[in-house]
Formats: C-alpha cells, sequence, structure tokens
C-alpha cells in the first residue's frame, strides 16, 4: 500500500489598521481600555487559516499485483477555510474560544479521506452507497475560566472543547477533533493534575457532535442495506472520562493517567520523557510510553477479556538543525488483533 500526501497552509492573522491622525489628541485624553477591551481585543488572538490537502494513496491488488484506487484506495482535494479565535481572560477570570470551517471538495474523490463529510447513504437512499461532501461546521465554542497566578492555578474549558487529560488528547485532520464536555487541570508549583469528562465527540469527517457508541460508524450507517445484510447500531457510551497527573523534575517530566468509557473500556498508561543536553551542539530527548488496557463486558460483549498493551521508546538526537530519530513499539491485543487506544471504538475516536 502506498500514500502520498501533500499540505499547504496558509495562516493569515487579522489586523486592525489604525490611522496616525487617532492619536492626535492630548495625551490627557487617553482612556485606558475596560477589562472587557483587554480581554477580548487587546489579548484575543483572531486567526484566519486556510488550506490544501491533497491526498492520494494506491493500493495493491493482489490478483495483478498492481496498484490502483480499488477497495481501501483514496484520492481527496479539499480546501479548507477556518475562522479561530481565541480570548485573553476577562478580569483574569474567565474568556472563550471558537473555531468555524468549511471544508470544500475540490473535484472528484474517491474512498474516505477523513476529511470531508461522510454521508452513508448518498448513492442510493437506504442503501450503503457513501459519499463525501463539502461541509461547514463549528468544532470549538468553549467557555474557560482561570483562577489563581502561575504557581497555584485553575483552569476549566467547558463547551465544545478539545480534551488533553490523562489518556485522552484530542487530535486534528484540517480542524481540532473534539467533545462536548469539559477538560480541567490543577497546577500546584511543579504538579498538574487533570480531569476530563465528555459524552459527544465530533471528528473532521462528521458535520455534528454525535453520541460516542460502540460501533465505528457512530450510527449514522445503522441500519442500511449493505449487500442484503442491515449494518446494525452500536450501544450508546453515555461518557469517557479521565483523570491524570504530570510532575517536571526539570529535565524529566513524569506523565500518568486512566481513563474509562463507561460499560466499554478502561485504559491506563504512563510516559517518562527526558531532555539532556550532551554538549553545547547536541541535545538528546528520551521518551518511553506505557499504556495498558481492557474491554468492560457490559457494552463489549467481549467475555473474560485480556489486558492489552502497547510499549514504546524513541530517542531523537538533535545536531545543531539536524535531528536523527530511533525508535522501537510493540503490543499486544488479543481481541481483534489492533490495539485500540482511545476509550471508545477507533473509527469515532483518533
Amino acid at each position: 500500500m502506498t500514500s502520498h500526501r501533500l499540505r499547504v497552509s496558509l495562516c493569515t492573522p487579522l489586523f486592525l489598521f489604525i490611522a496616525a491622525d487617532a492619536f492626535a489628541e492630548e495625551e490627557t485624553d487617553y482612556e485606558a481600555p475596560s477589562q472587557f477591551e483587554k480581554a477580548f481585543y487587546d489579548e484575543g488572538k483572531l486567526n484566519l487559516n486556510t488550506s490544501l490537502y491533497i491526498r492520494h494513496r494506491a493500493v495493491k491488488d493482489p490478483a495483478t499485483g498492481k496498484y490502483g484506487l480499488g477497495p481501501a484506495g483514496i484520492q481527496n482535494q479539499t480546501g479548507n477555510v477556518a475562522i479561530s479565535y481565541i480570548s485573553g481572560y476577562y478580569q483574569d477570570v474567565i474568556g472563550f474560544d471558537f473555531w468555524g470551517n468549511a471544508n470544500i471538495k475540490l473535484g472528484h474523490t474517491v474512498g474516505q479521506s477523513e476529511i470531508l463529510y461522510y454521508d452513508y447513504d448518498c448513492g442510493e437512499p437506504g442503501k450503503f452507497s457513501p459519499c463525501e461532501k463539502s461541509y461547514m461546521s463549528v468544532s470549538v465554542a468553549a467557555l474557560k475560566l482561570n483562577l489563581g497566578d502561575a504557581g497555584t492555578n485553575f483552569k476549566l474549558a467547558a463547551g465544545y472543547t478539545p480534551i488533553n487529560s490523562g489518556t485522552v488528547k484530542s487530535s486534528w485532520g484540517l480542524n481540532p477533533h473534539a467533545f462536548r464536555g469539559f477538560d480541567s487541570a490543577l497546577t500546584l508549583d511543579k504538579l498538574r493534575l487533570t480531569y476530563a469528562w465528555a459524552d459527544r465527540f465530533k471528528n473532521d469527517w462528521s458535520r455534528d457532535f454525535k453520541p460516542m457508541t460502540t460501533a465505528w460508524h457512530q450510527n449514522n450507517a445503522a441500519g442500511l442495506d449493505d449487500n442484503g445484510k442491515t449494518i446494525k447500531a452500536g450501544a450508546i457510551i453515555d461518557y469517557i472520562h479521565t483523570v491524570g497527573a504530570v510532575y517536571n523534575f526539570g529535565s524529566t517530566v513524569l506523565d500518568v493517567g486512566y481513563g474509562e468509557g463507561k460499560g466499554y473500556r478502561r485504559n491506563w498508561q504512563a510516559q517518562v520523557e527526558r531532555h539532556d543536553t550532551l554538549t553545547k551542539d547536541v541535545s538528546l530527548q528520551s521518551k518511553l510510553f506505557y499504556q495498558g488496557a481492557r474491554y468492560i463486558e457490559d457494552l463489549s460483549k467481549i467475555k473474560d477479556p485480556a489486558t492489552e498493551y502497547y510499549v514504546g521508546v524513541g530517542f531523537n538526537l538533535s545536531h545543531d538543525n539536524t535531528v536523527w530519530s530511533l525508535g522501537y513499539s510493540q503490543n499486544y491485543a488479543p481481541e481483534h488483533r489492533r490495539l485500540q487506544l482511545p476509550l471508545n471504538p477507533v473509527g469515532e475516536l483518533r
């Protein structure tokens, strides 16, 4: 299988240009900005993001030995326009974040790129006949809270928000993948404690935040006829939640976490990351990661599930502007023969 991707991005900050004579009045007439202006204008960041995404994945035909756009092949061209806004904190306490986008299909596409909206029965109603379509959506719309100072601080983001706590780390397509829920962190000097909870999820090939399920299709294809076989709906995972702790020893950082998709799966993990300066121009970054997991019988329907694991180690040796990388990983996943890192099926959450 071969895969080729090209992505070109342009991030354009939006500026407000003010004429020079706007400051011509006496200095005594200057009025300091209000707390609202300071948080949402002076400290706010508004960006216009544009991307062109091109992907071509050819798949080898076992009968002919030739590569082509057969089953699992992908051909995609997508234009992306997105507006993001990150505010400061009003009264140093409350703020707001936003991300809205349009993903625009350019020409003919083949397969599921996981970039455009995936319509499961666009070819024939009632039949599993999927295609990709352009769409517009909002991925992030979250209130955020900030209490305390740099040494002792509590932060919370709630609404439609990415999550980066414990065993849950939000991913990206052309836009952020996000949850309906909250993400929180308590910082006590070098220790950071985190907790997050969510009951809905949205990725780049979905227009809406949908309930998390045990089915790869998020129940979008449930009930459709797939060559005479009806696609079944998955059970709803009421919520996922996760707790984590990160301690910074200076050159070494320890990160541990535990998470659960209610009634479906439990994950736990530990990561040690270290940075060493070997000489003035040479540095070494080392990372060791372990994750264990086990299905829960209630929703997974797996009796006596085994404990799965993934372990990996990596090194980055940097000299001036050159980096040499070396890594090794292995996993054990007897239930599905592939390790599922998230707390719900991999088709929903990456």
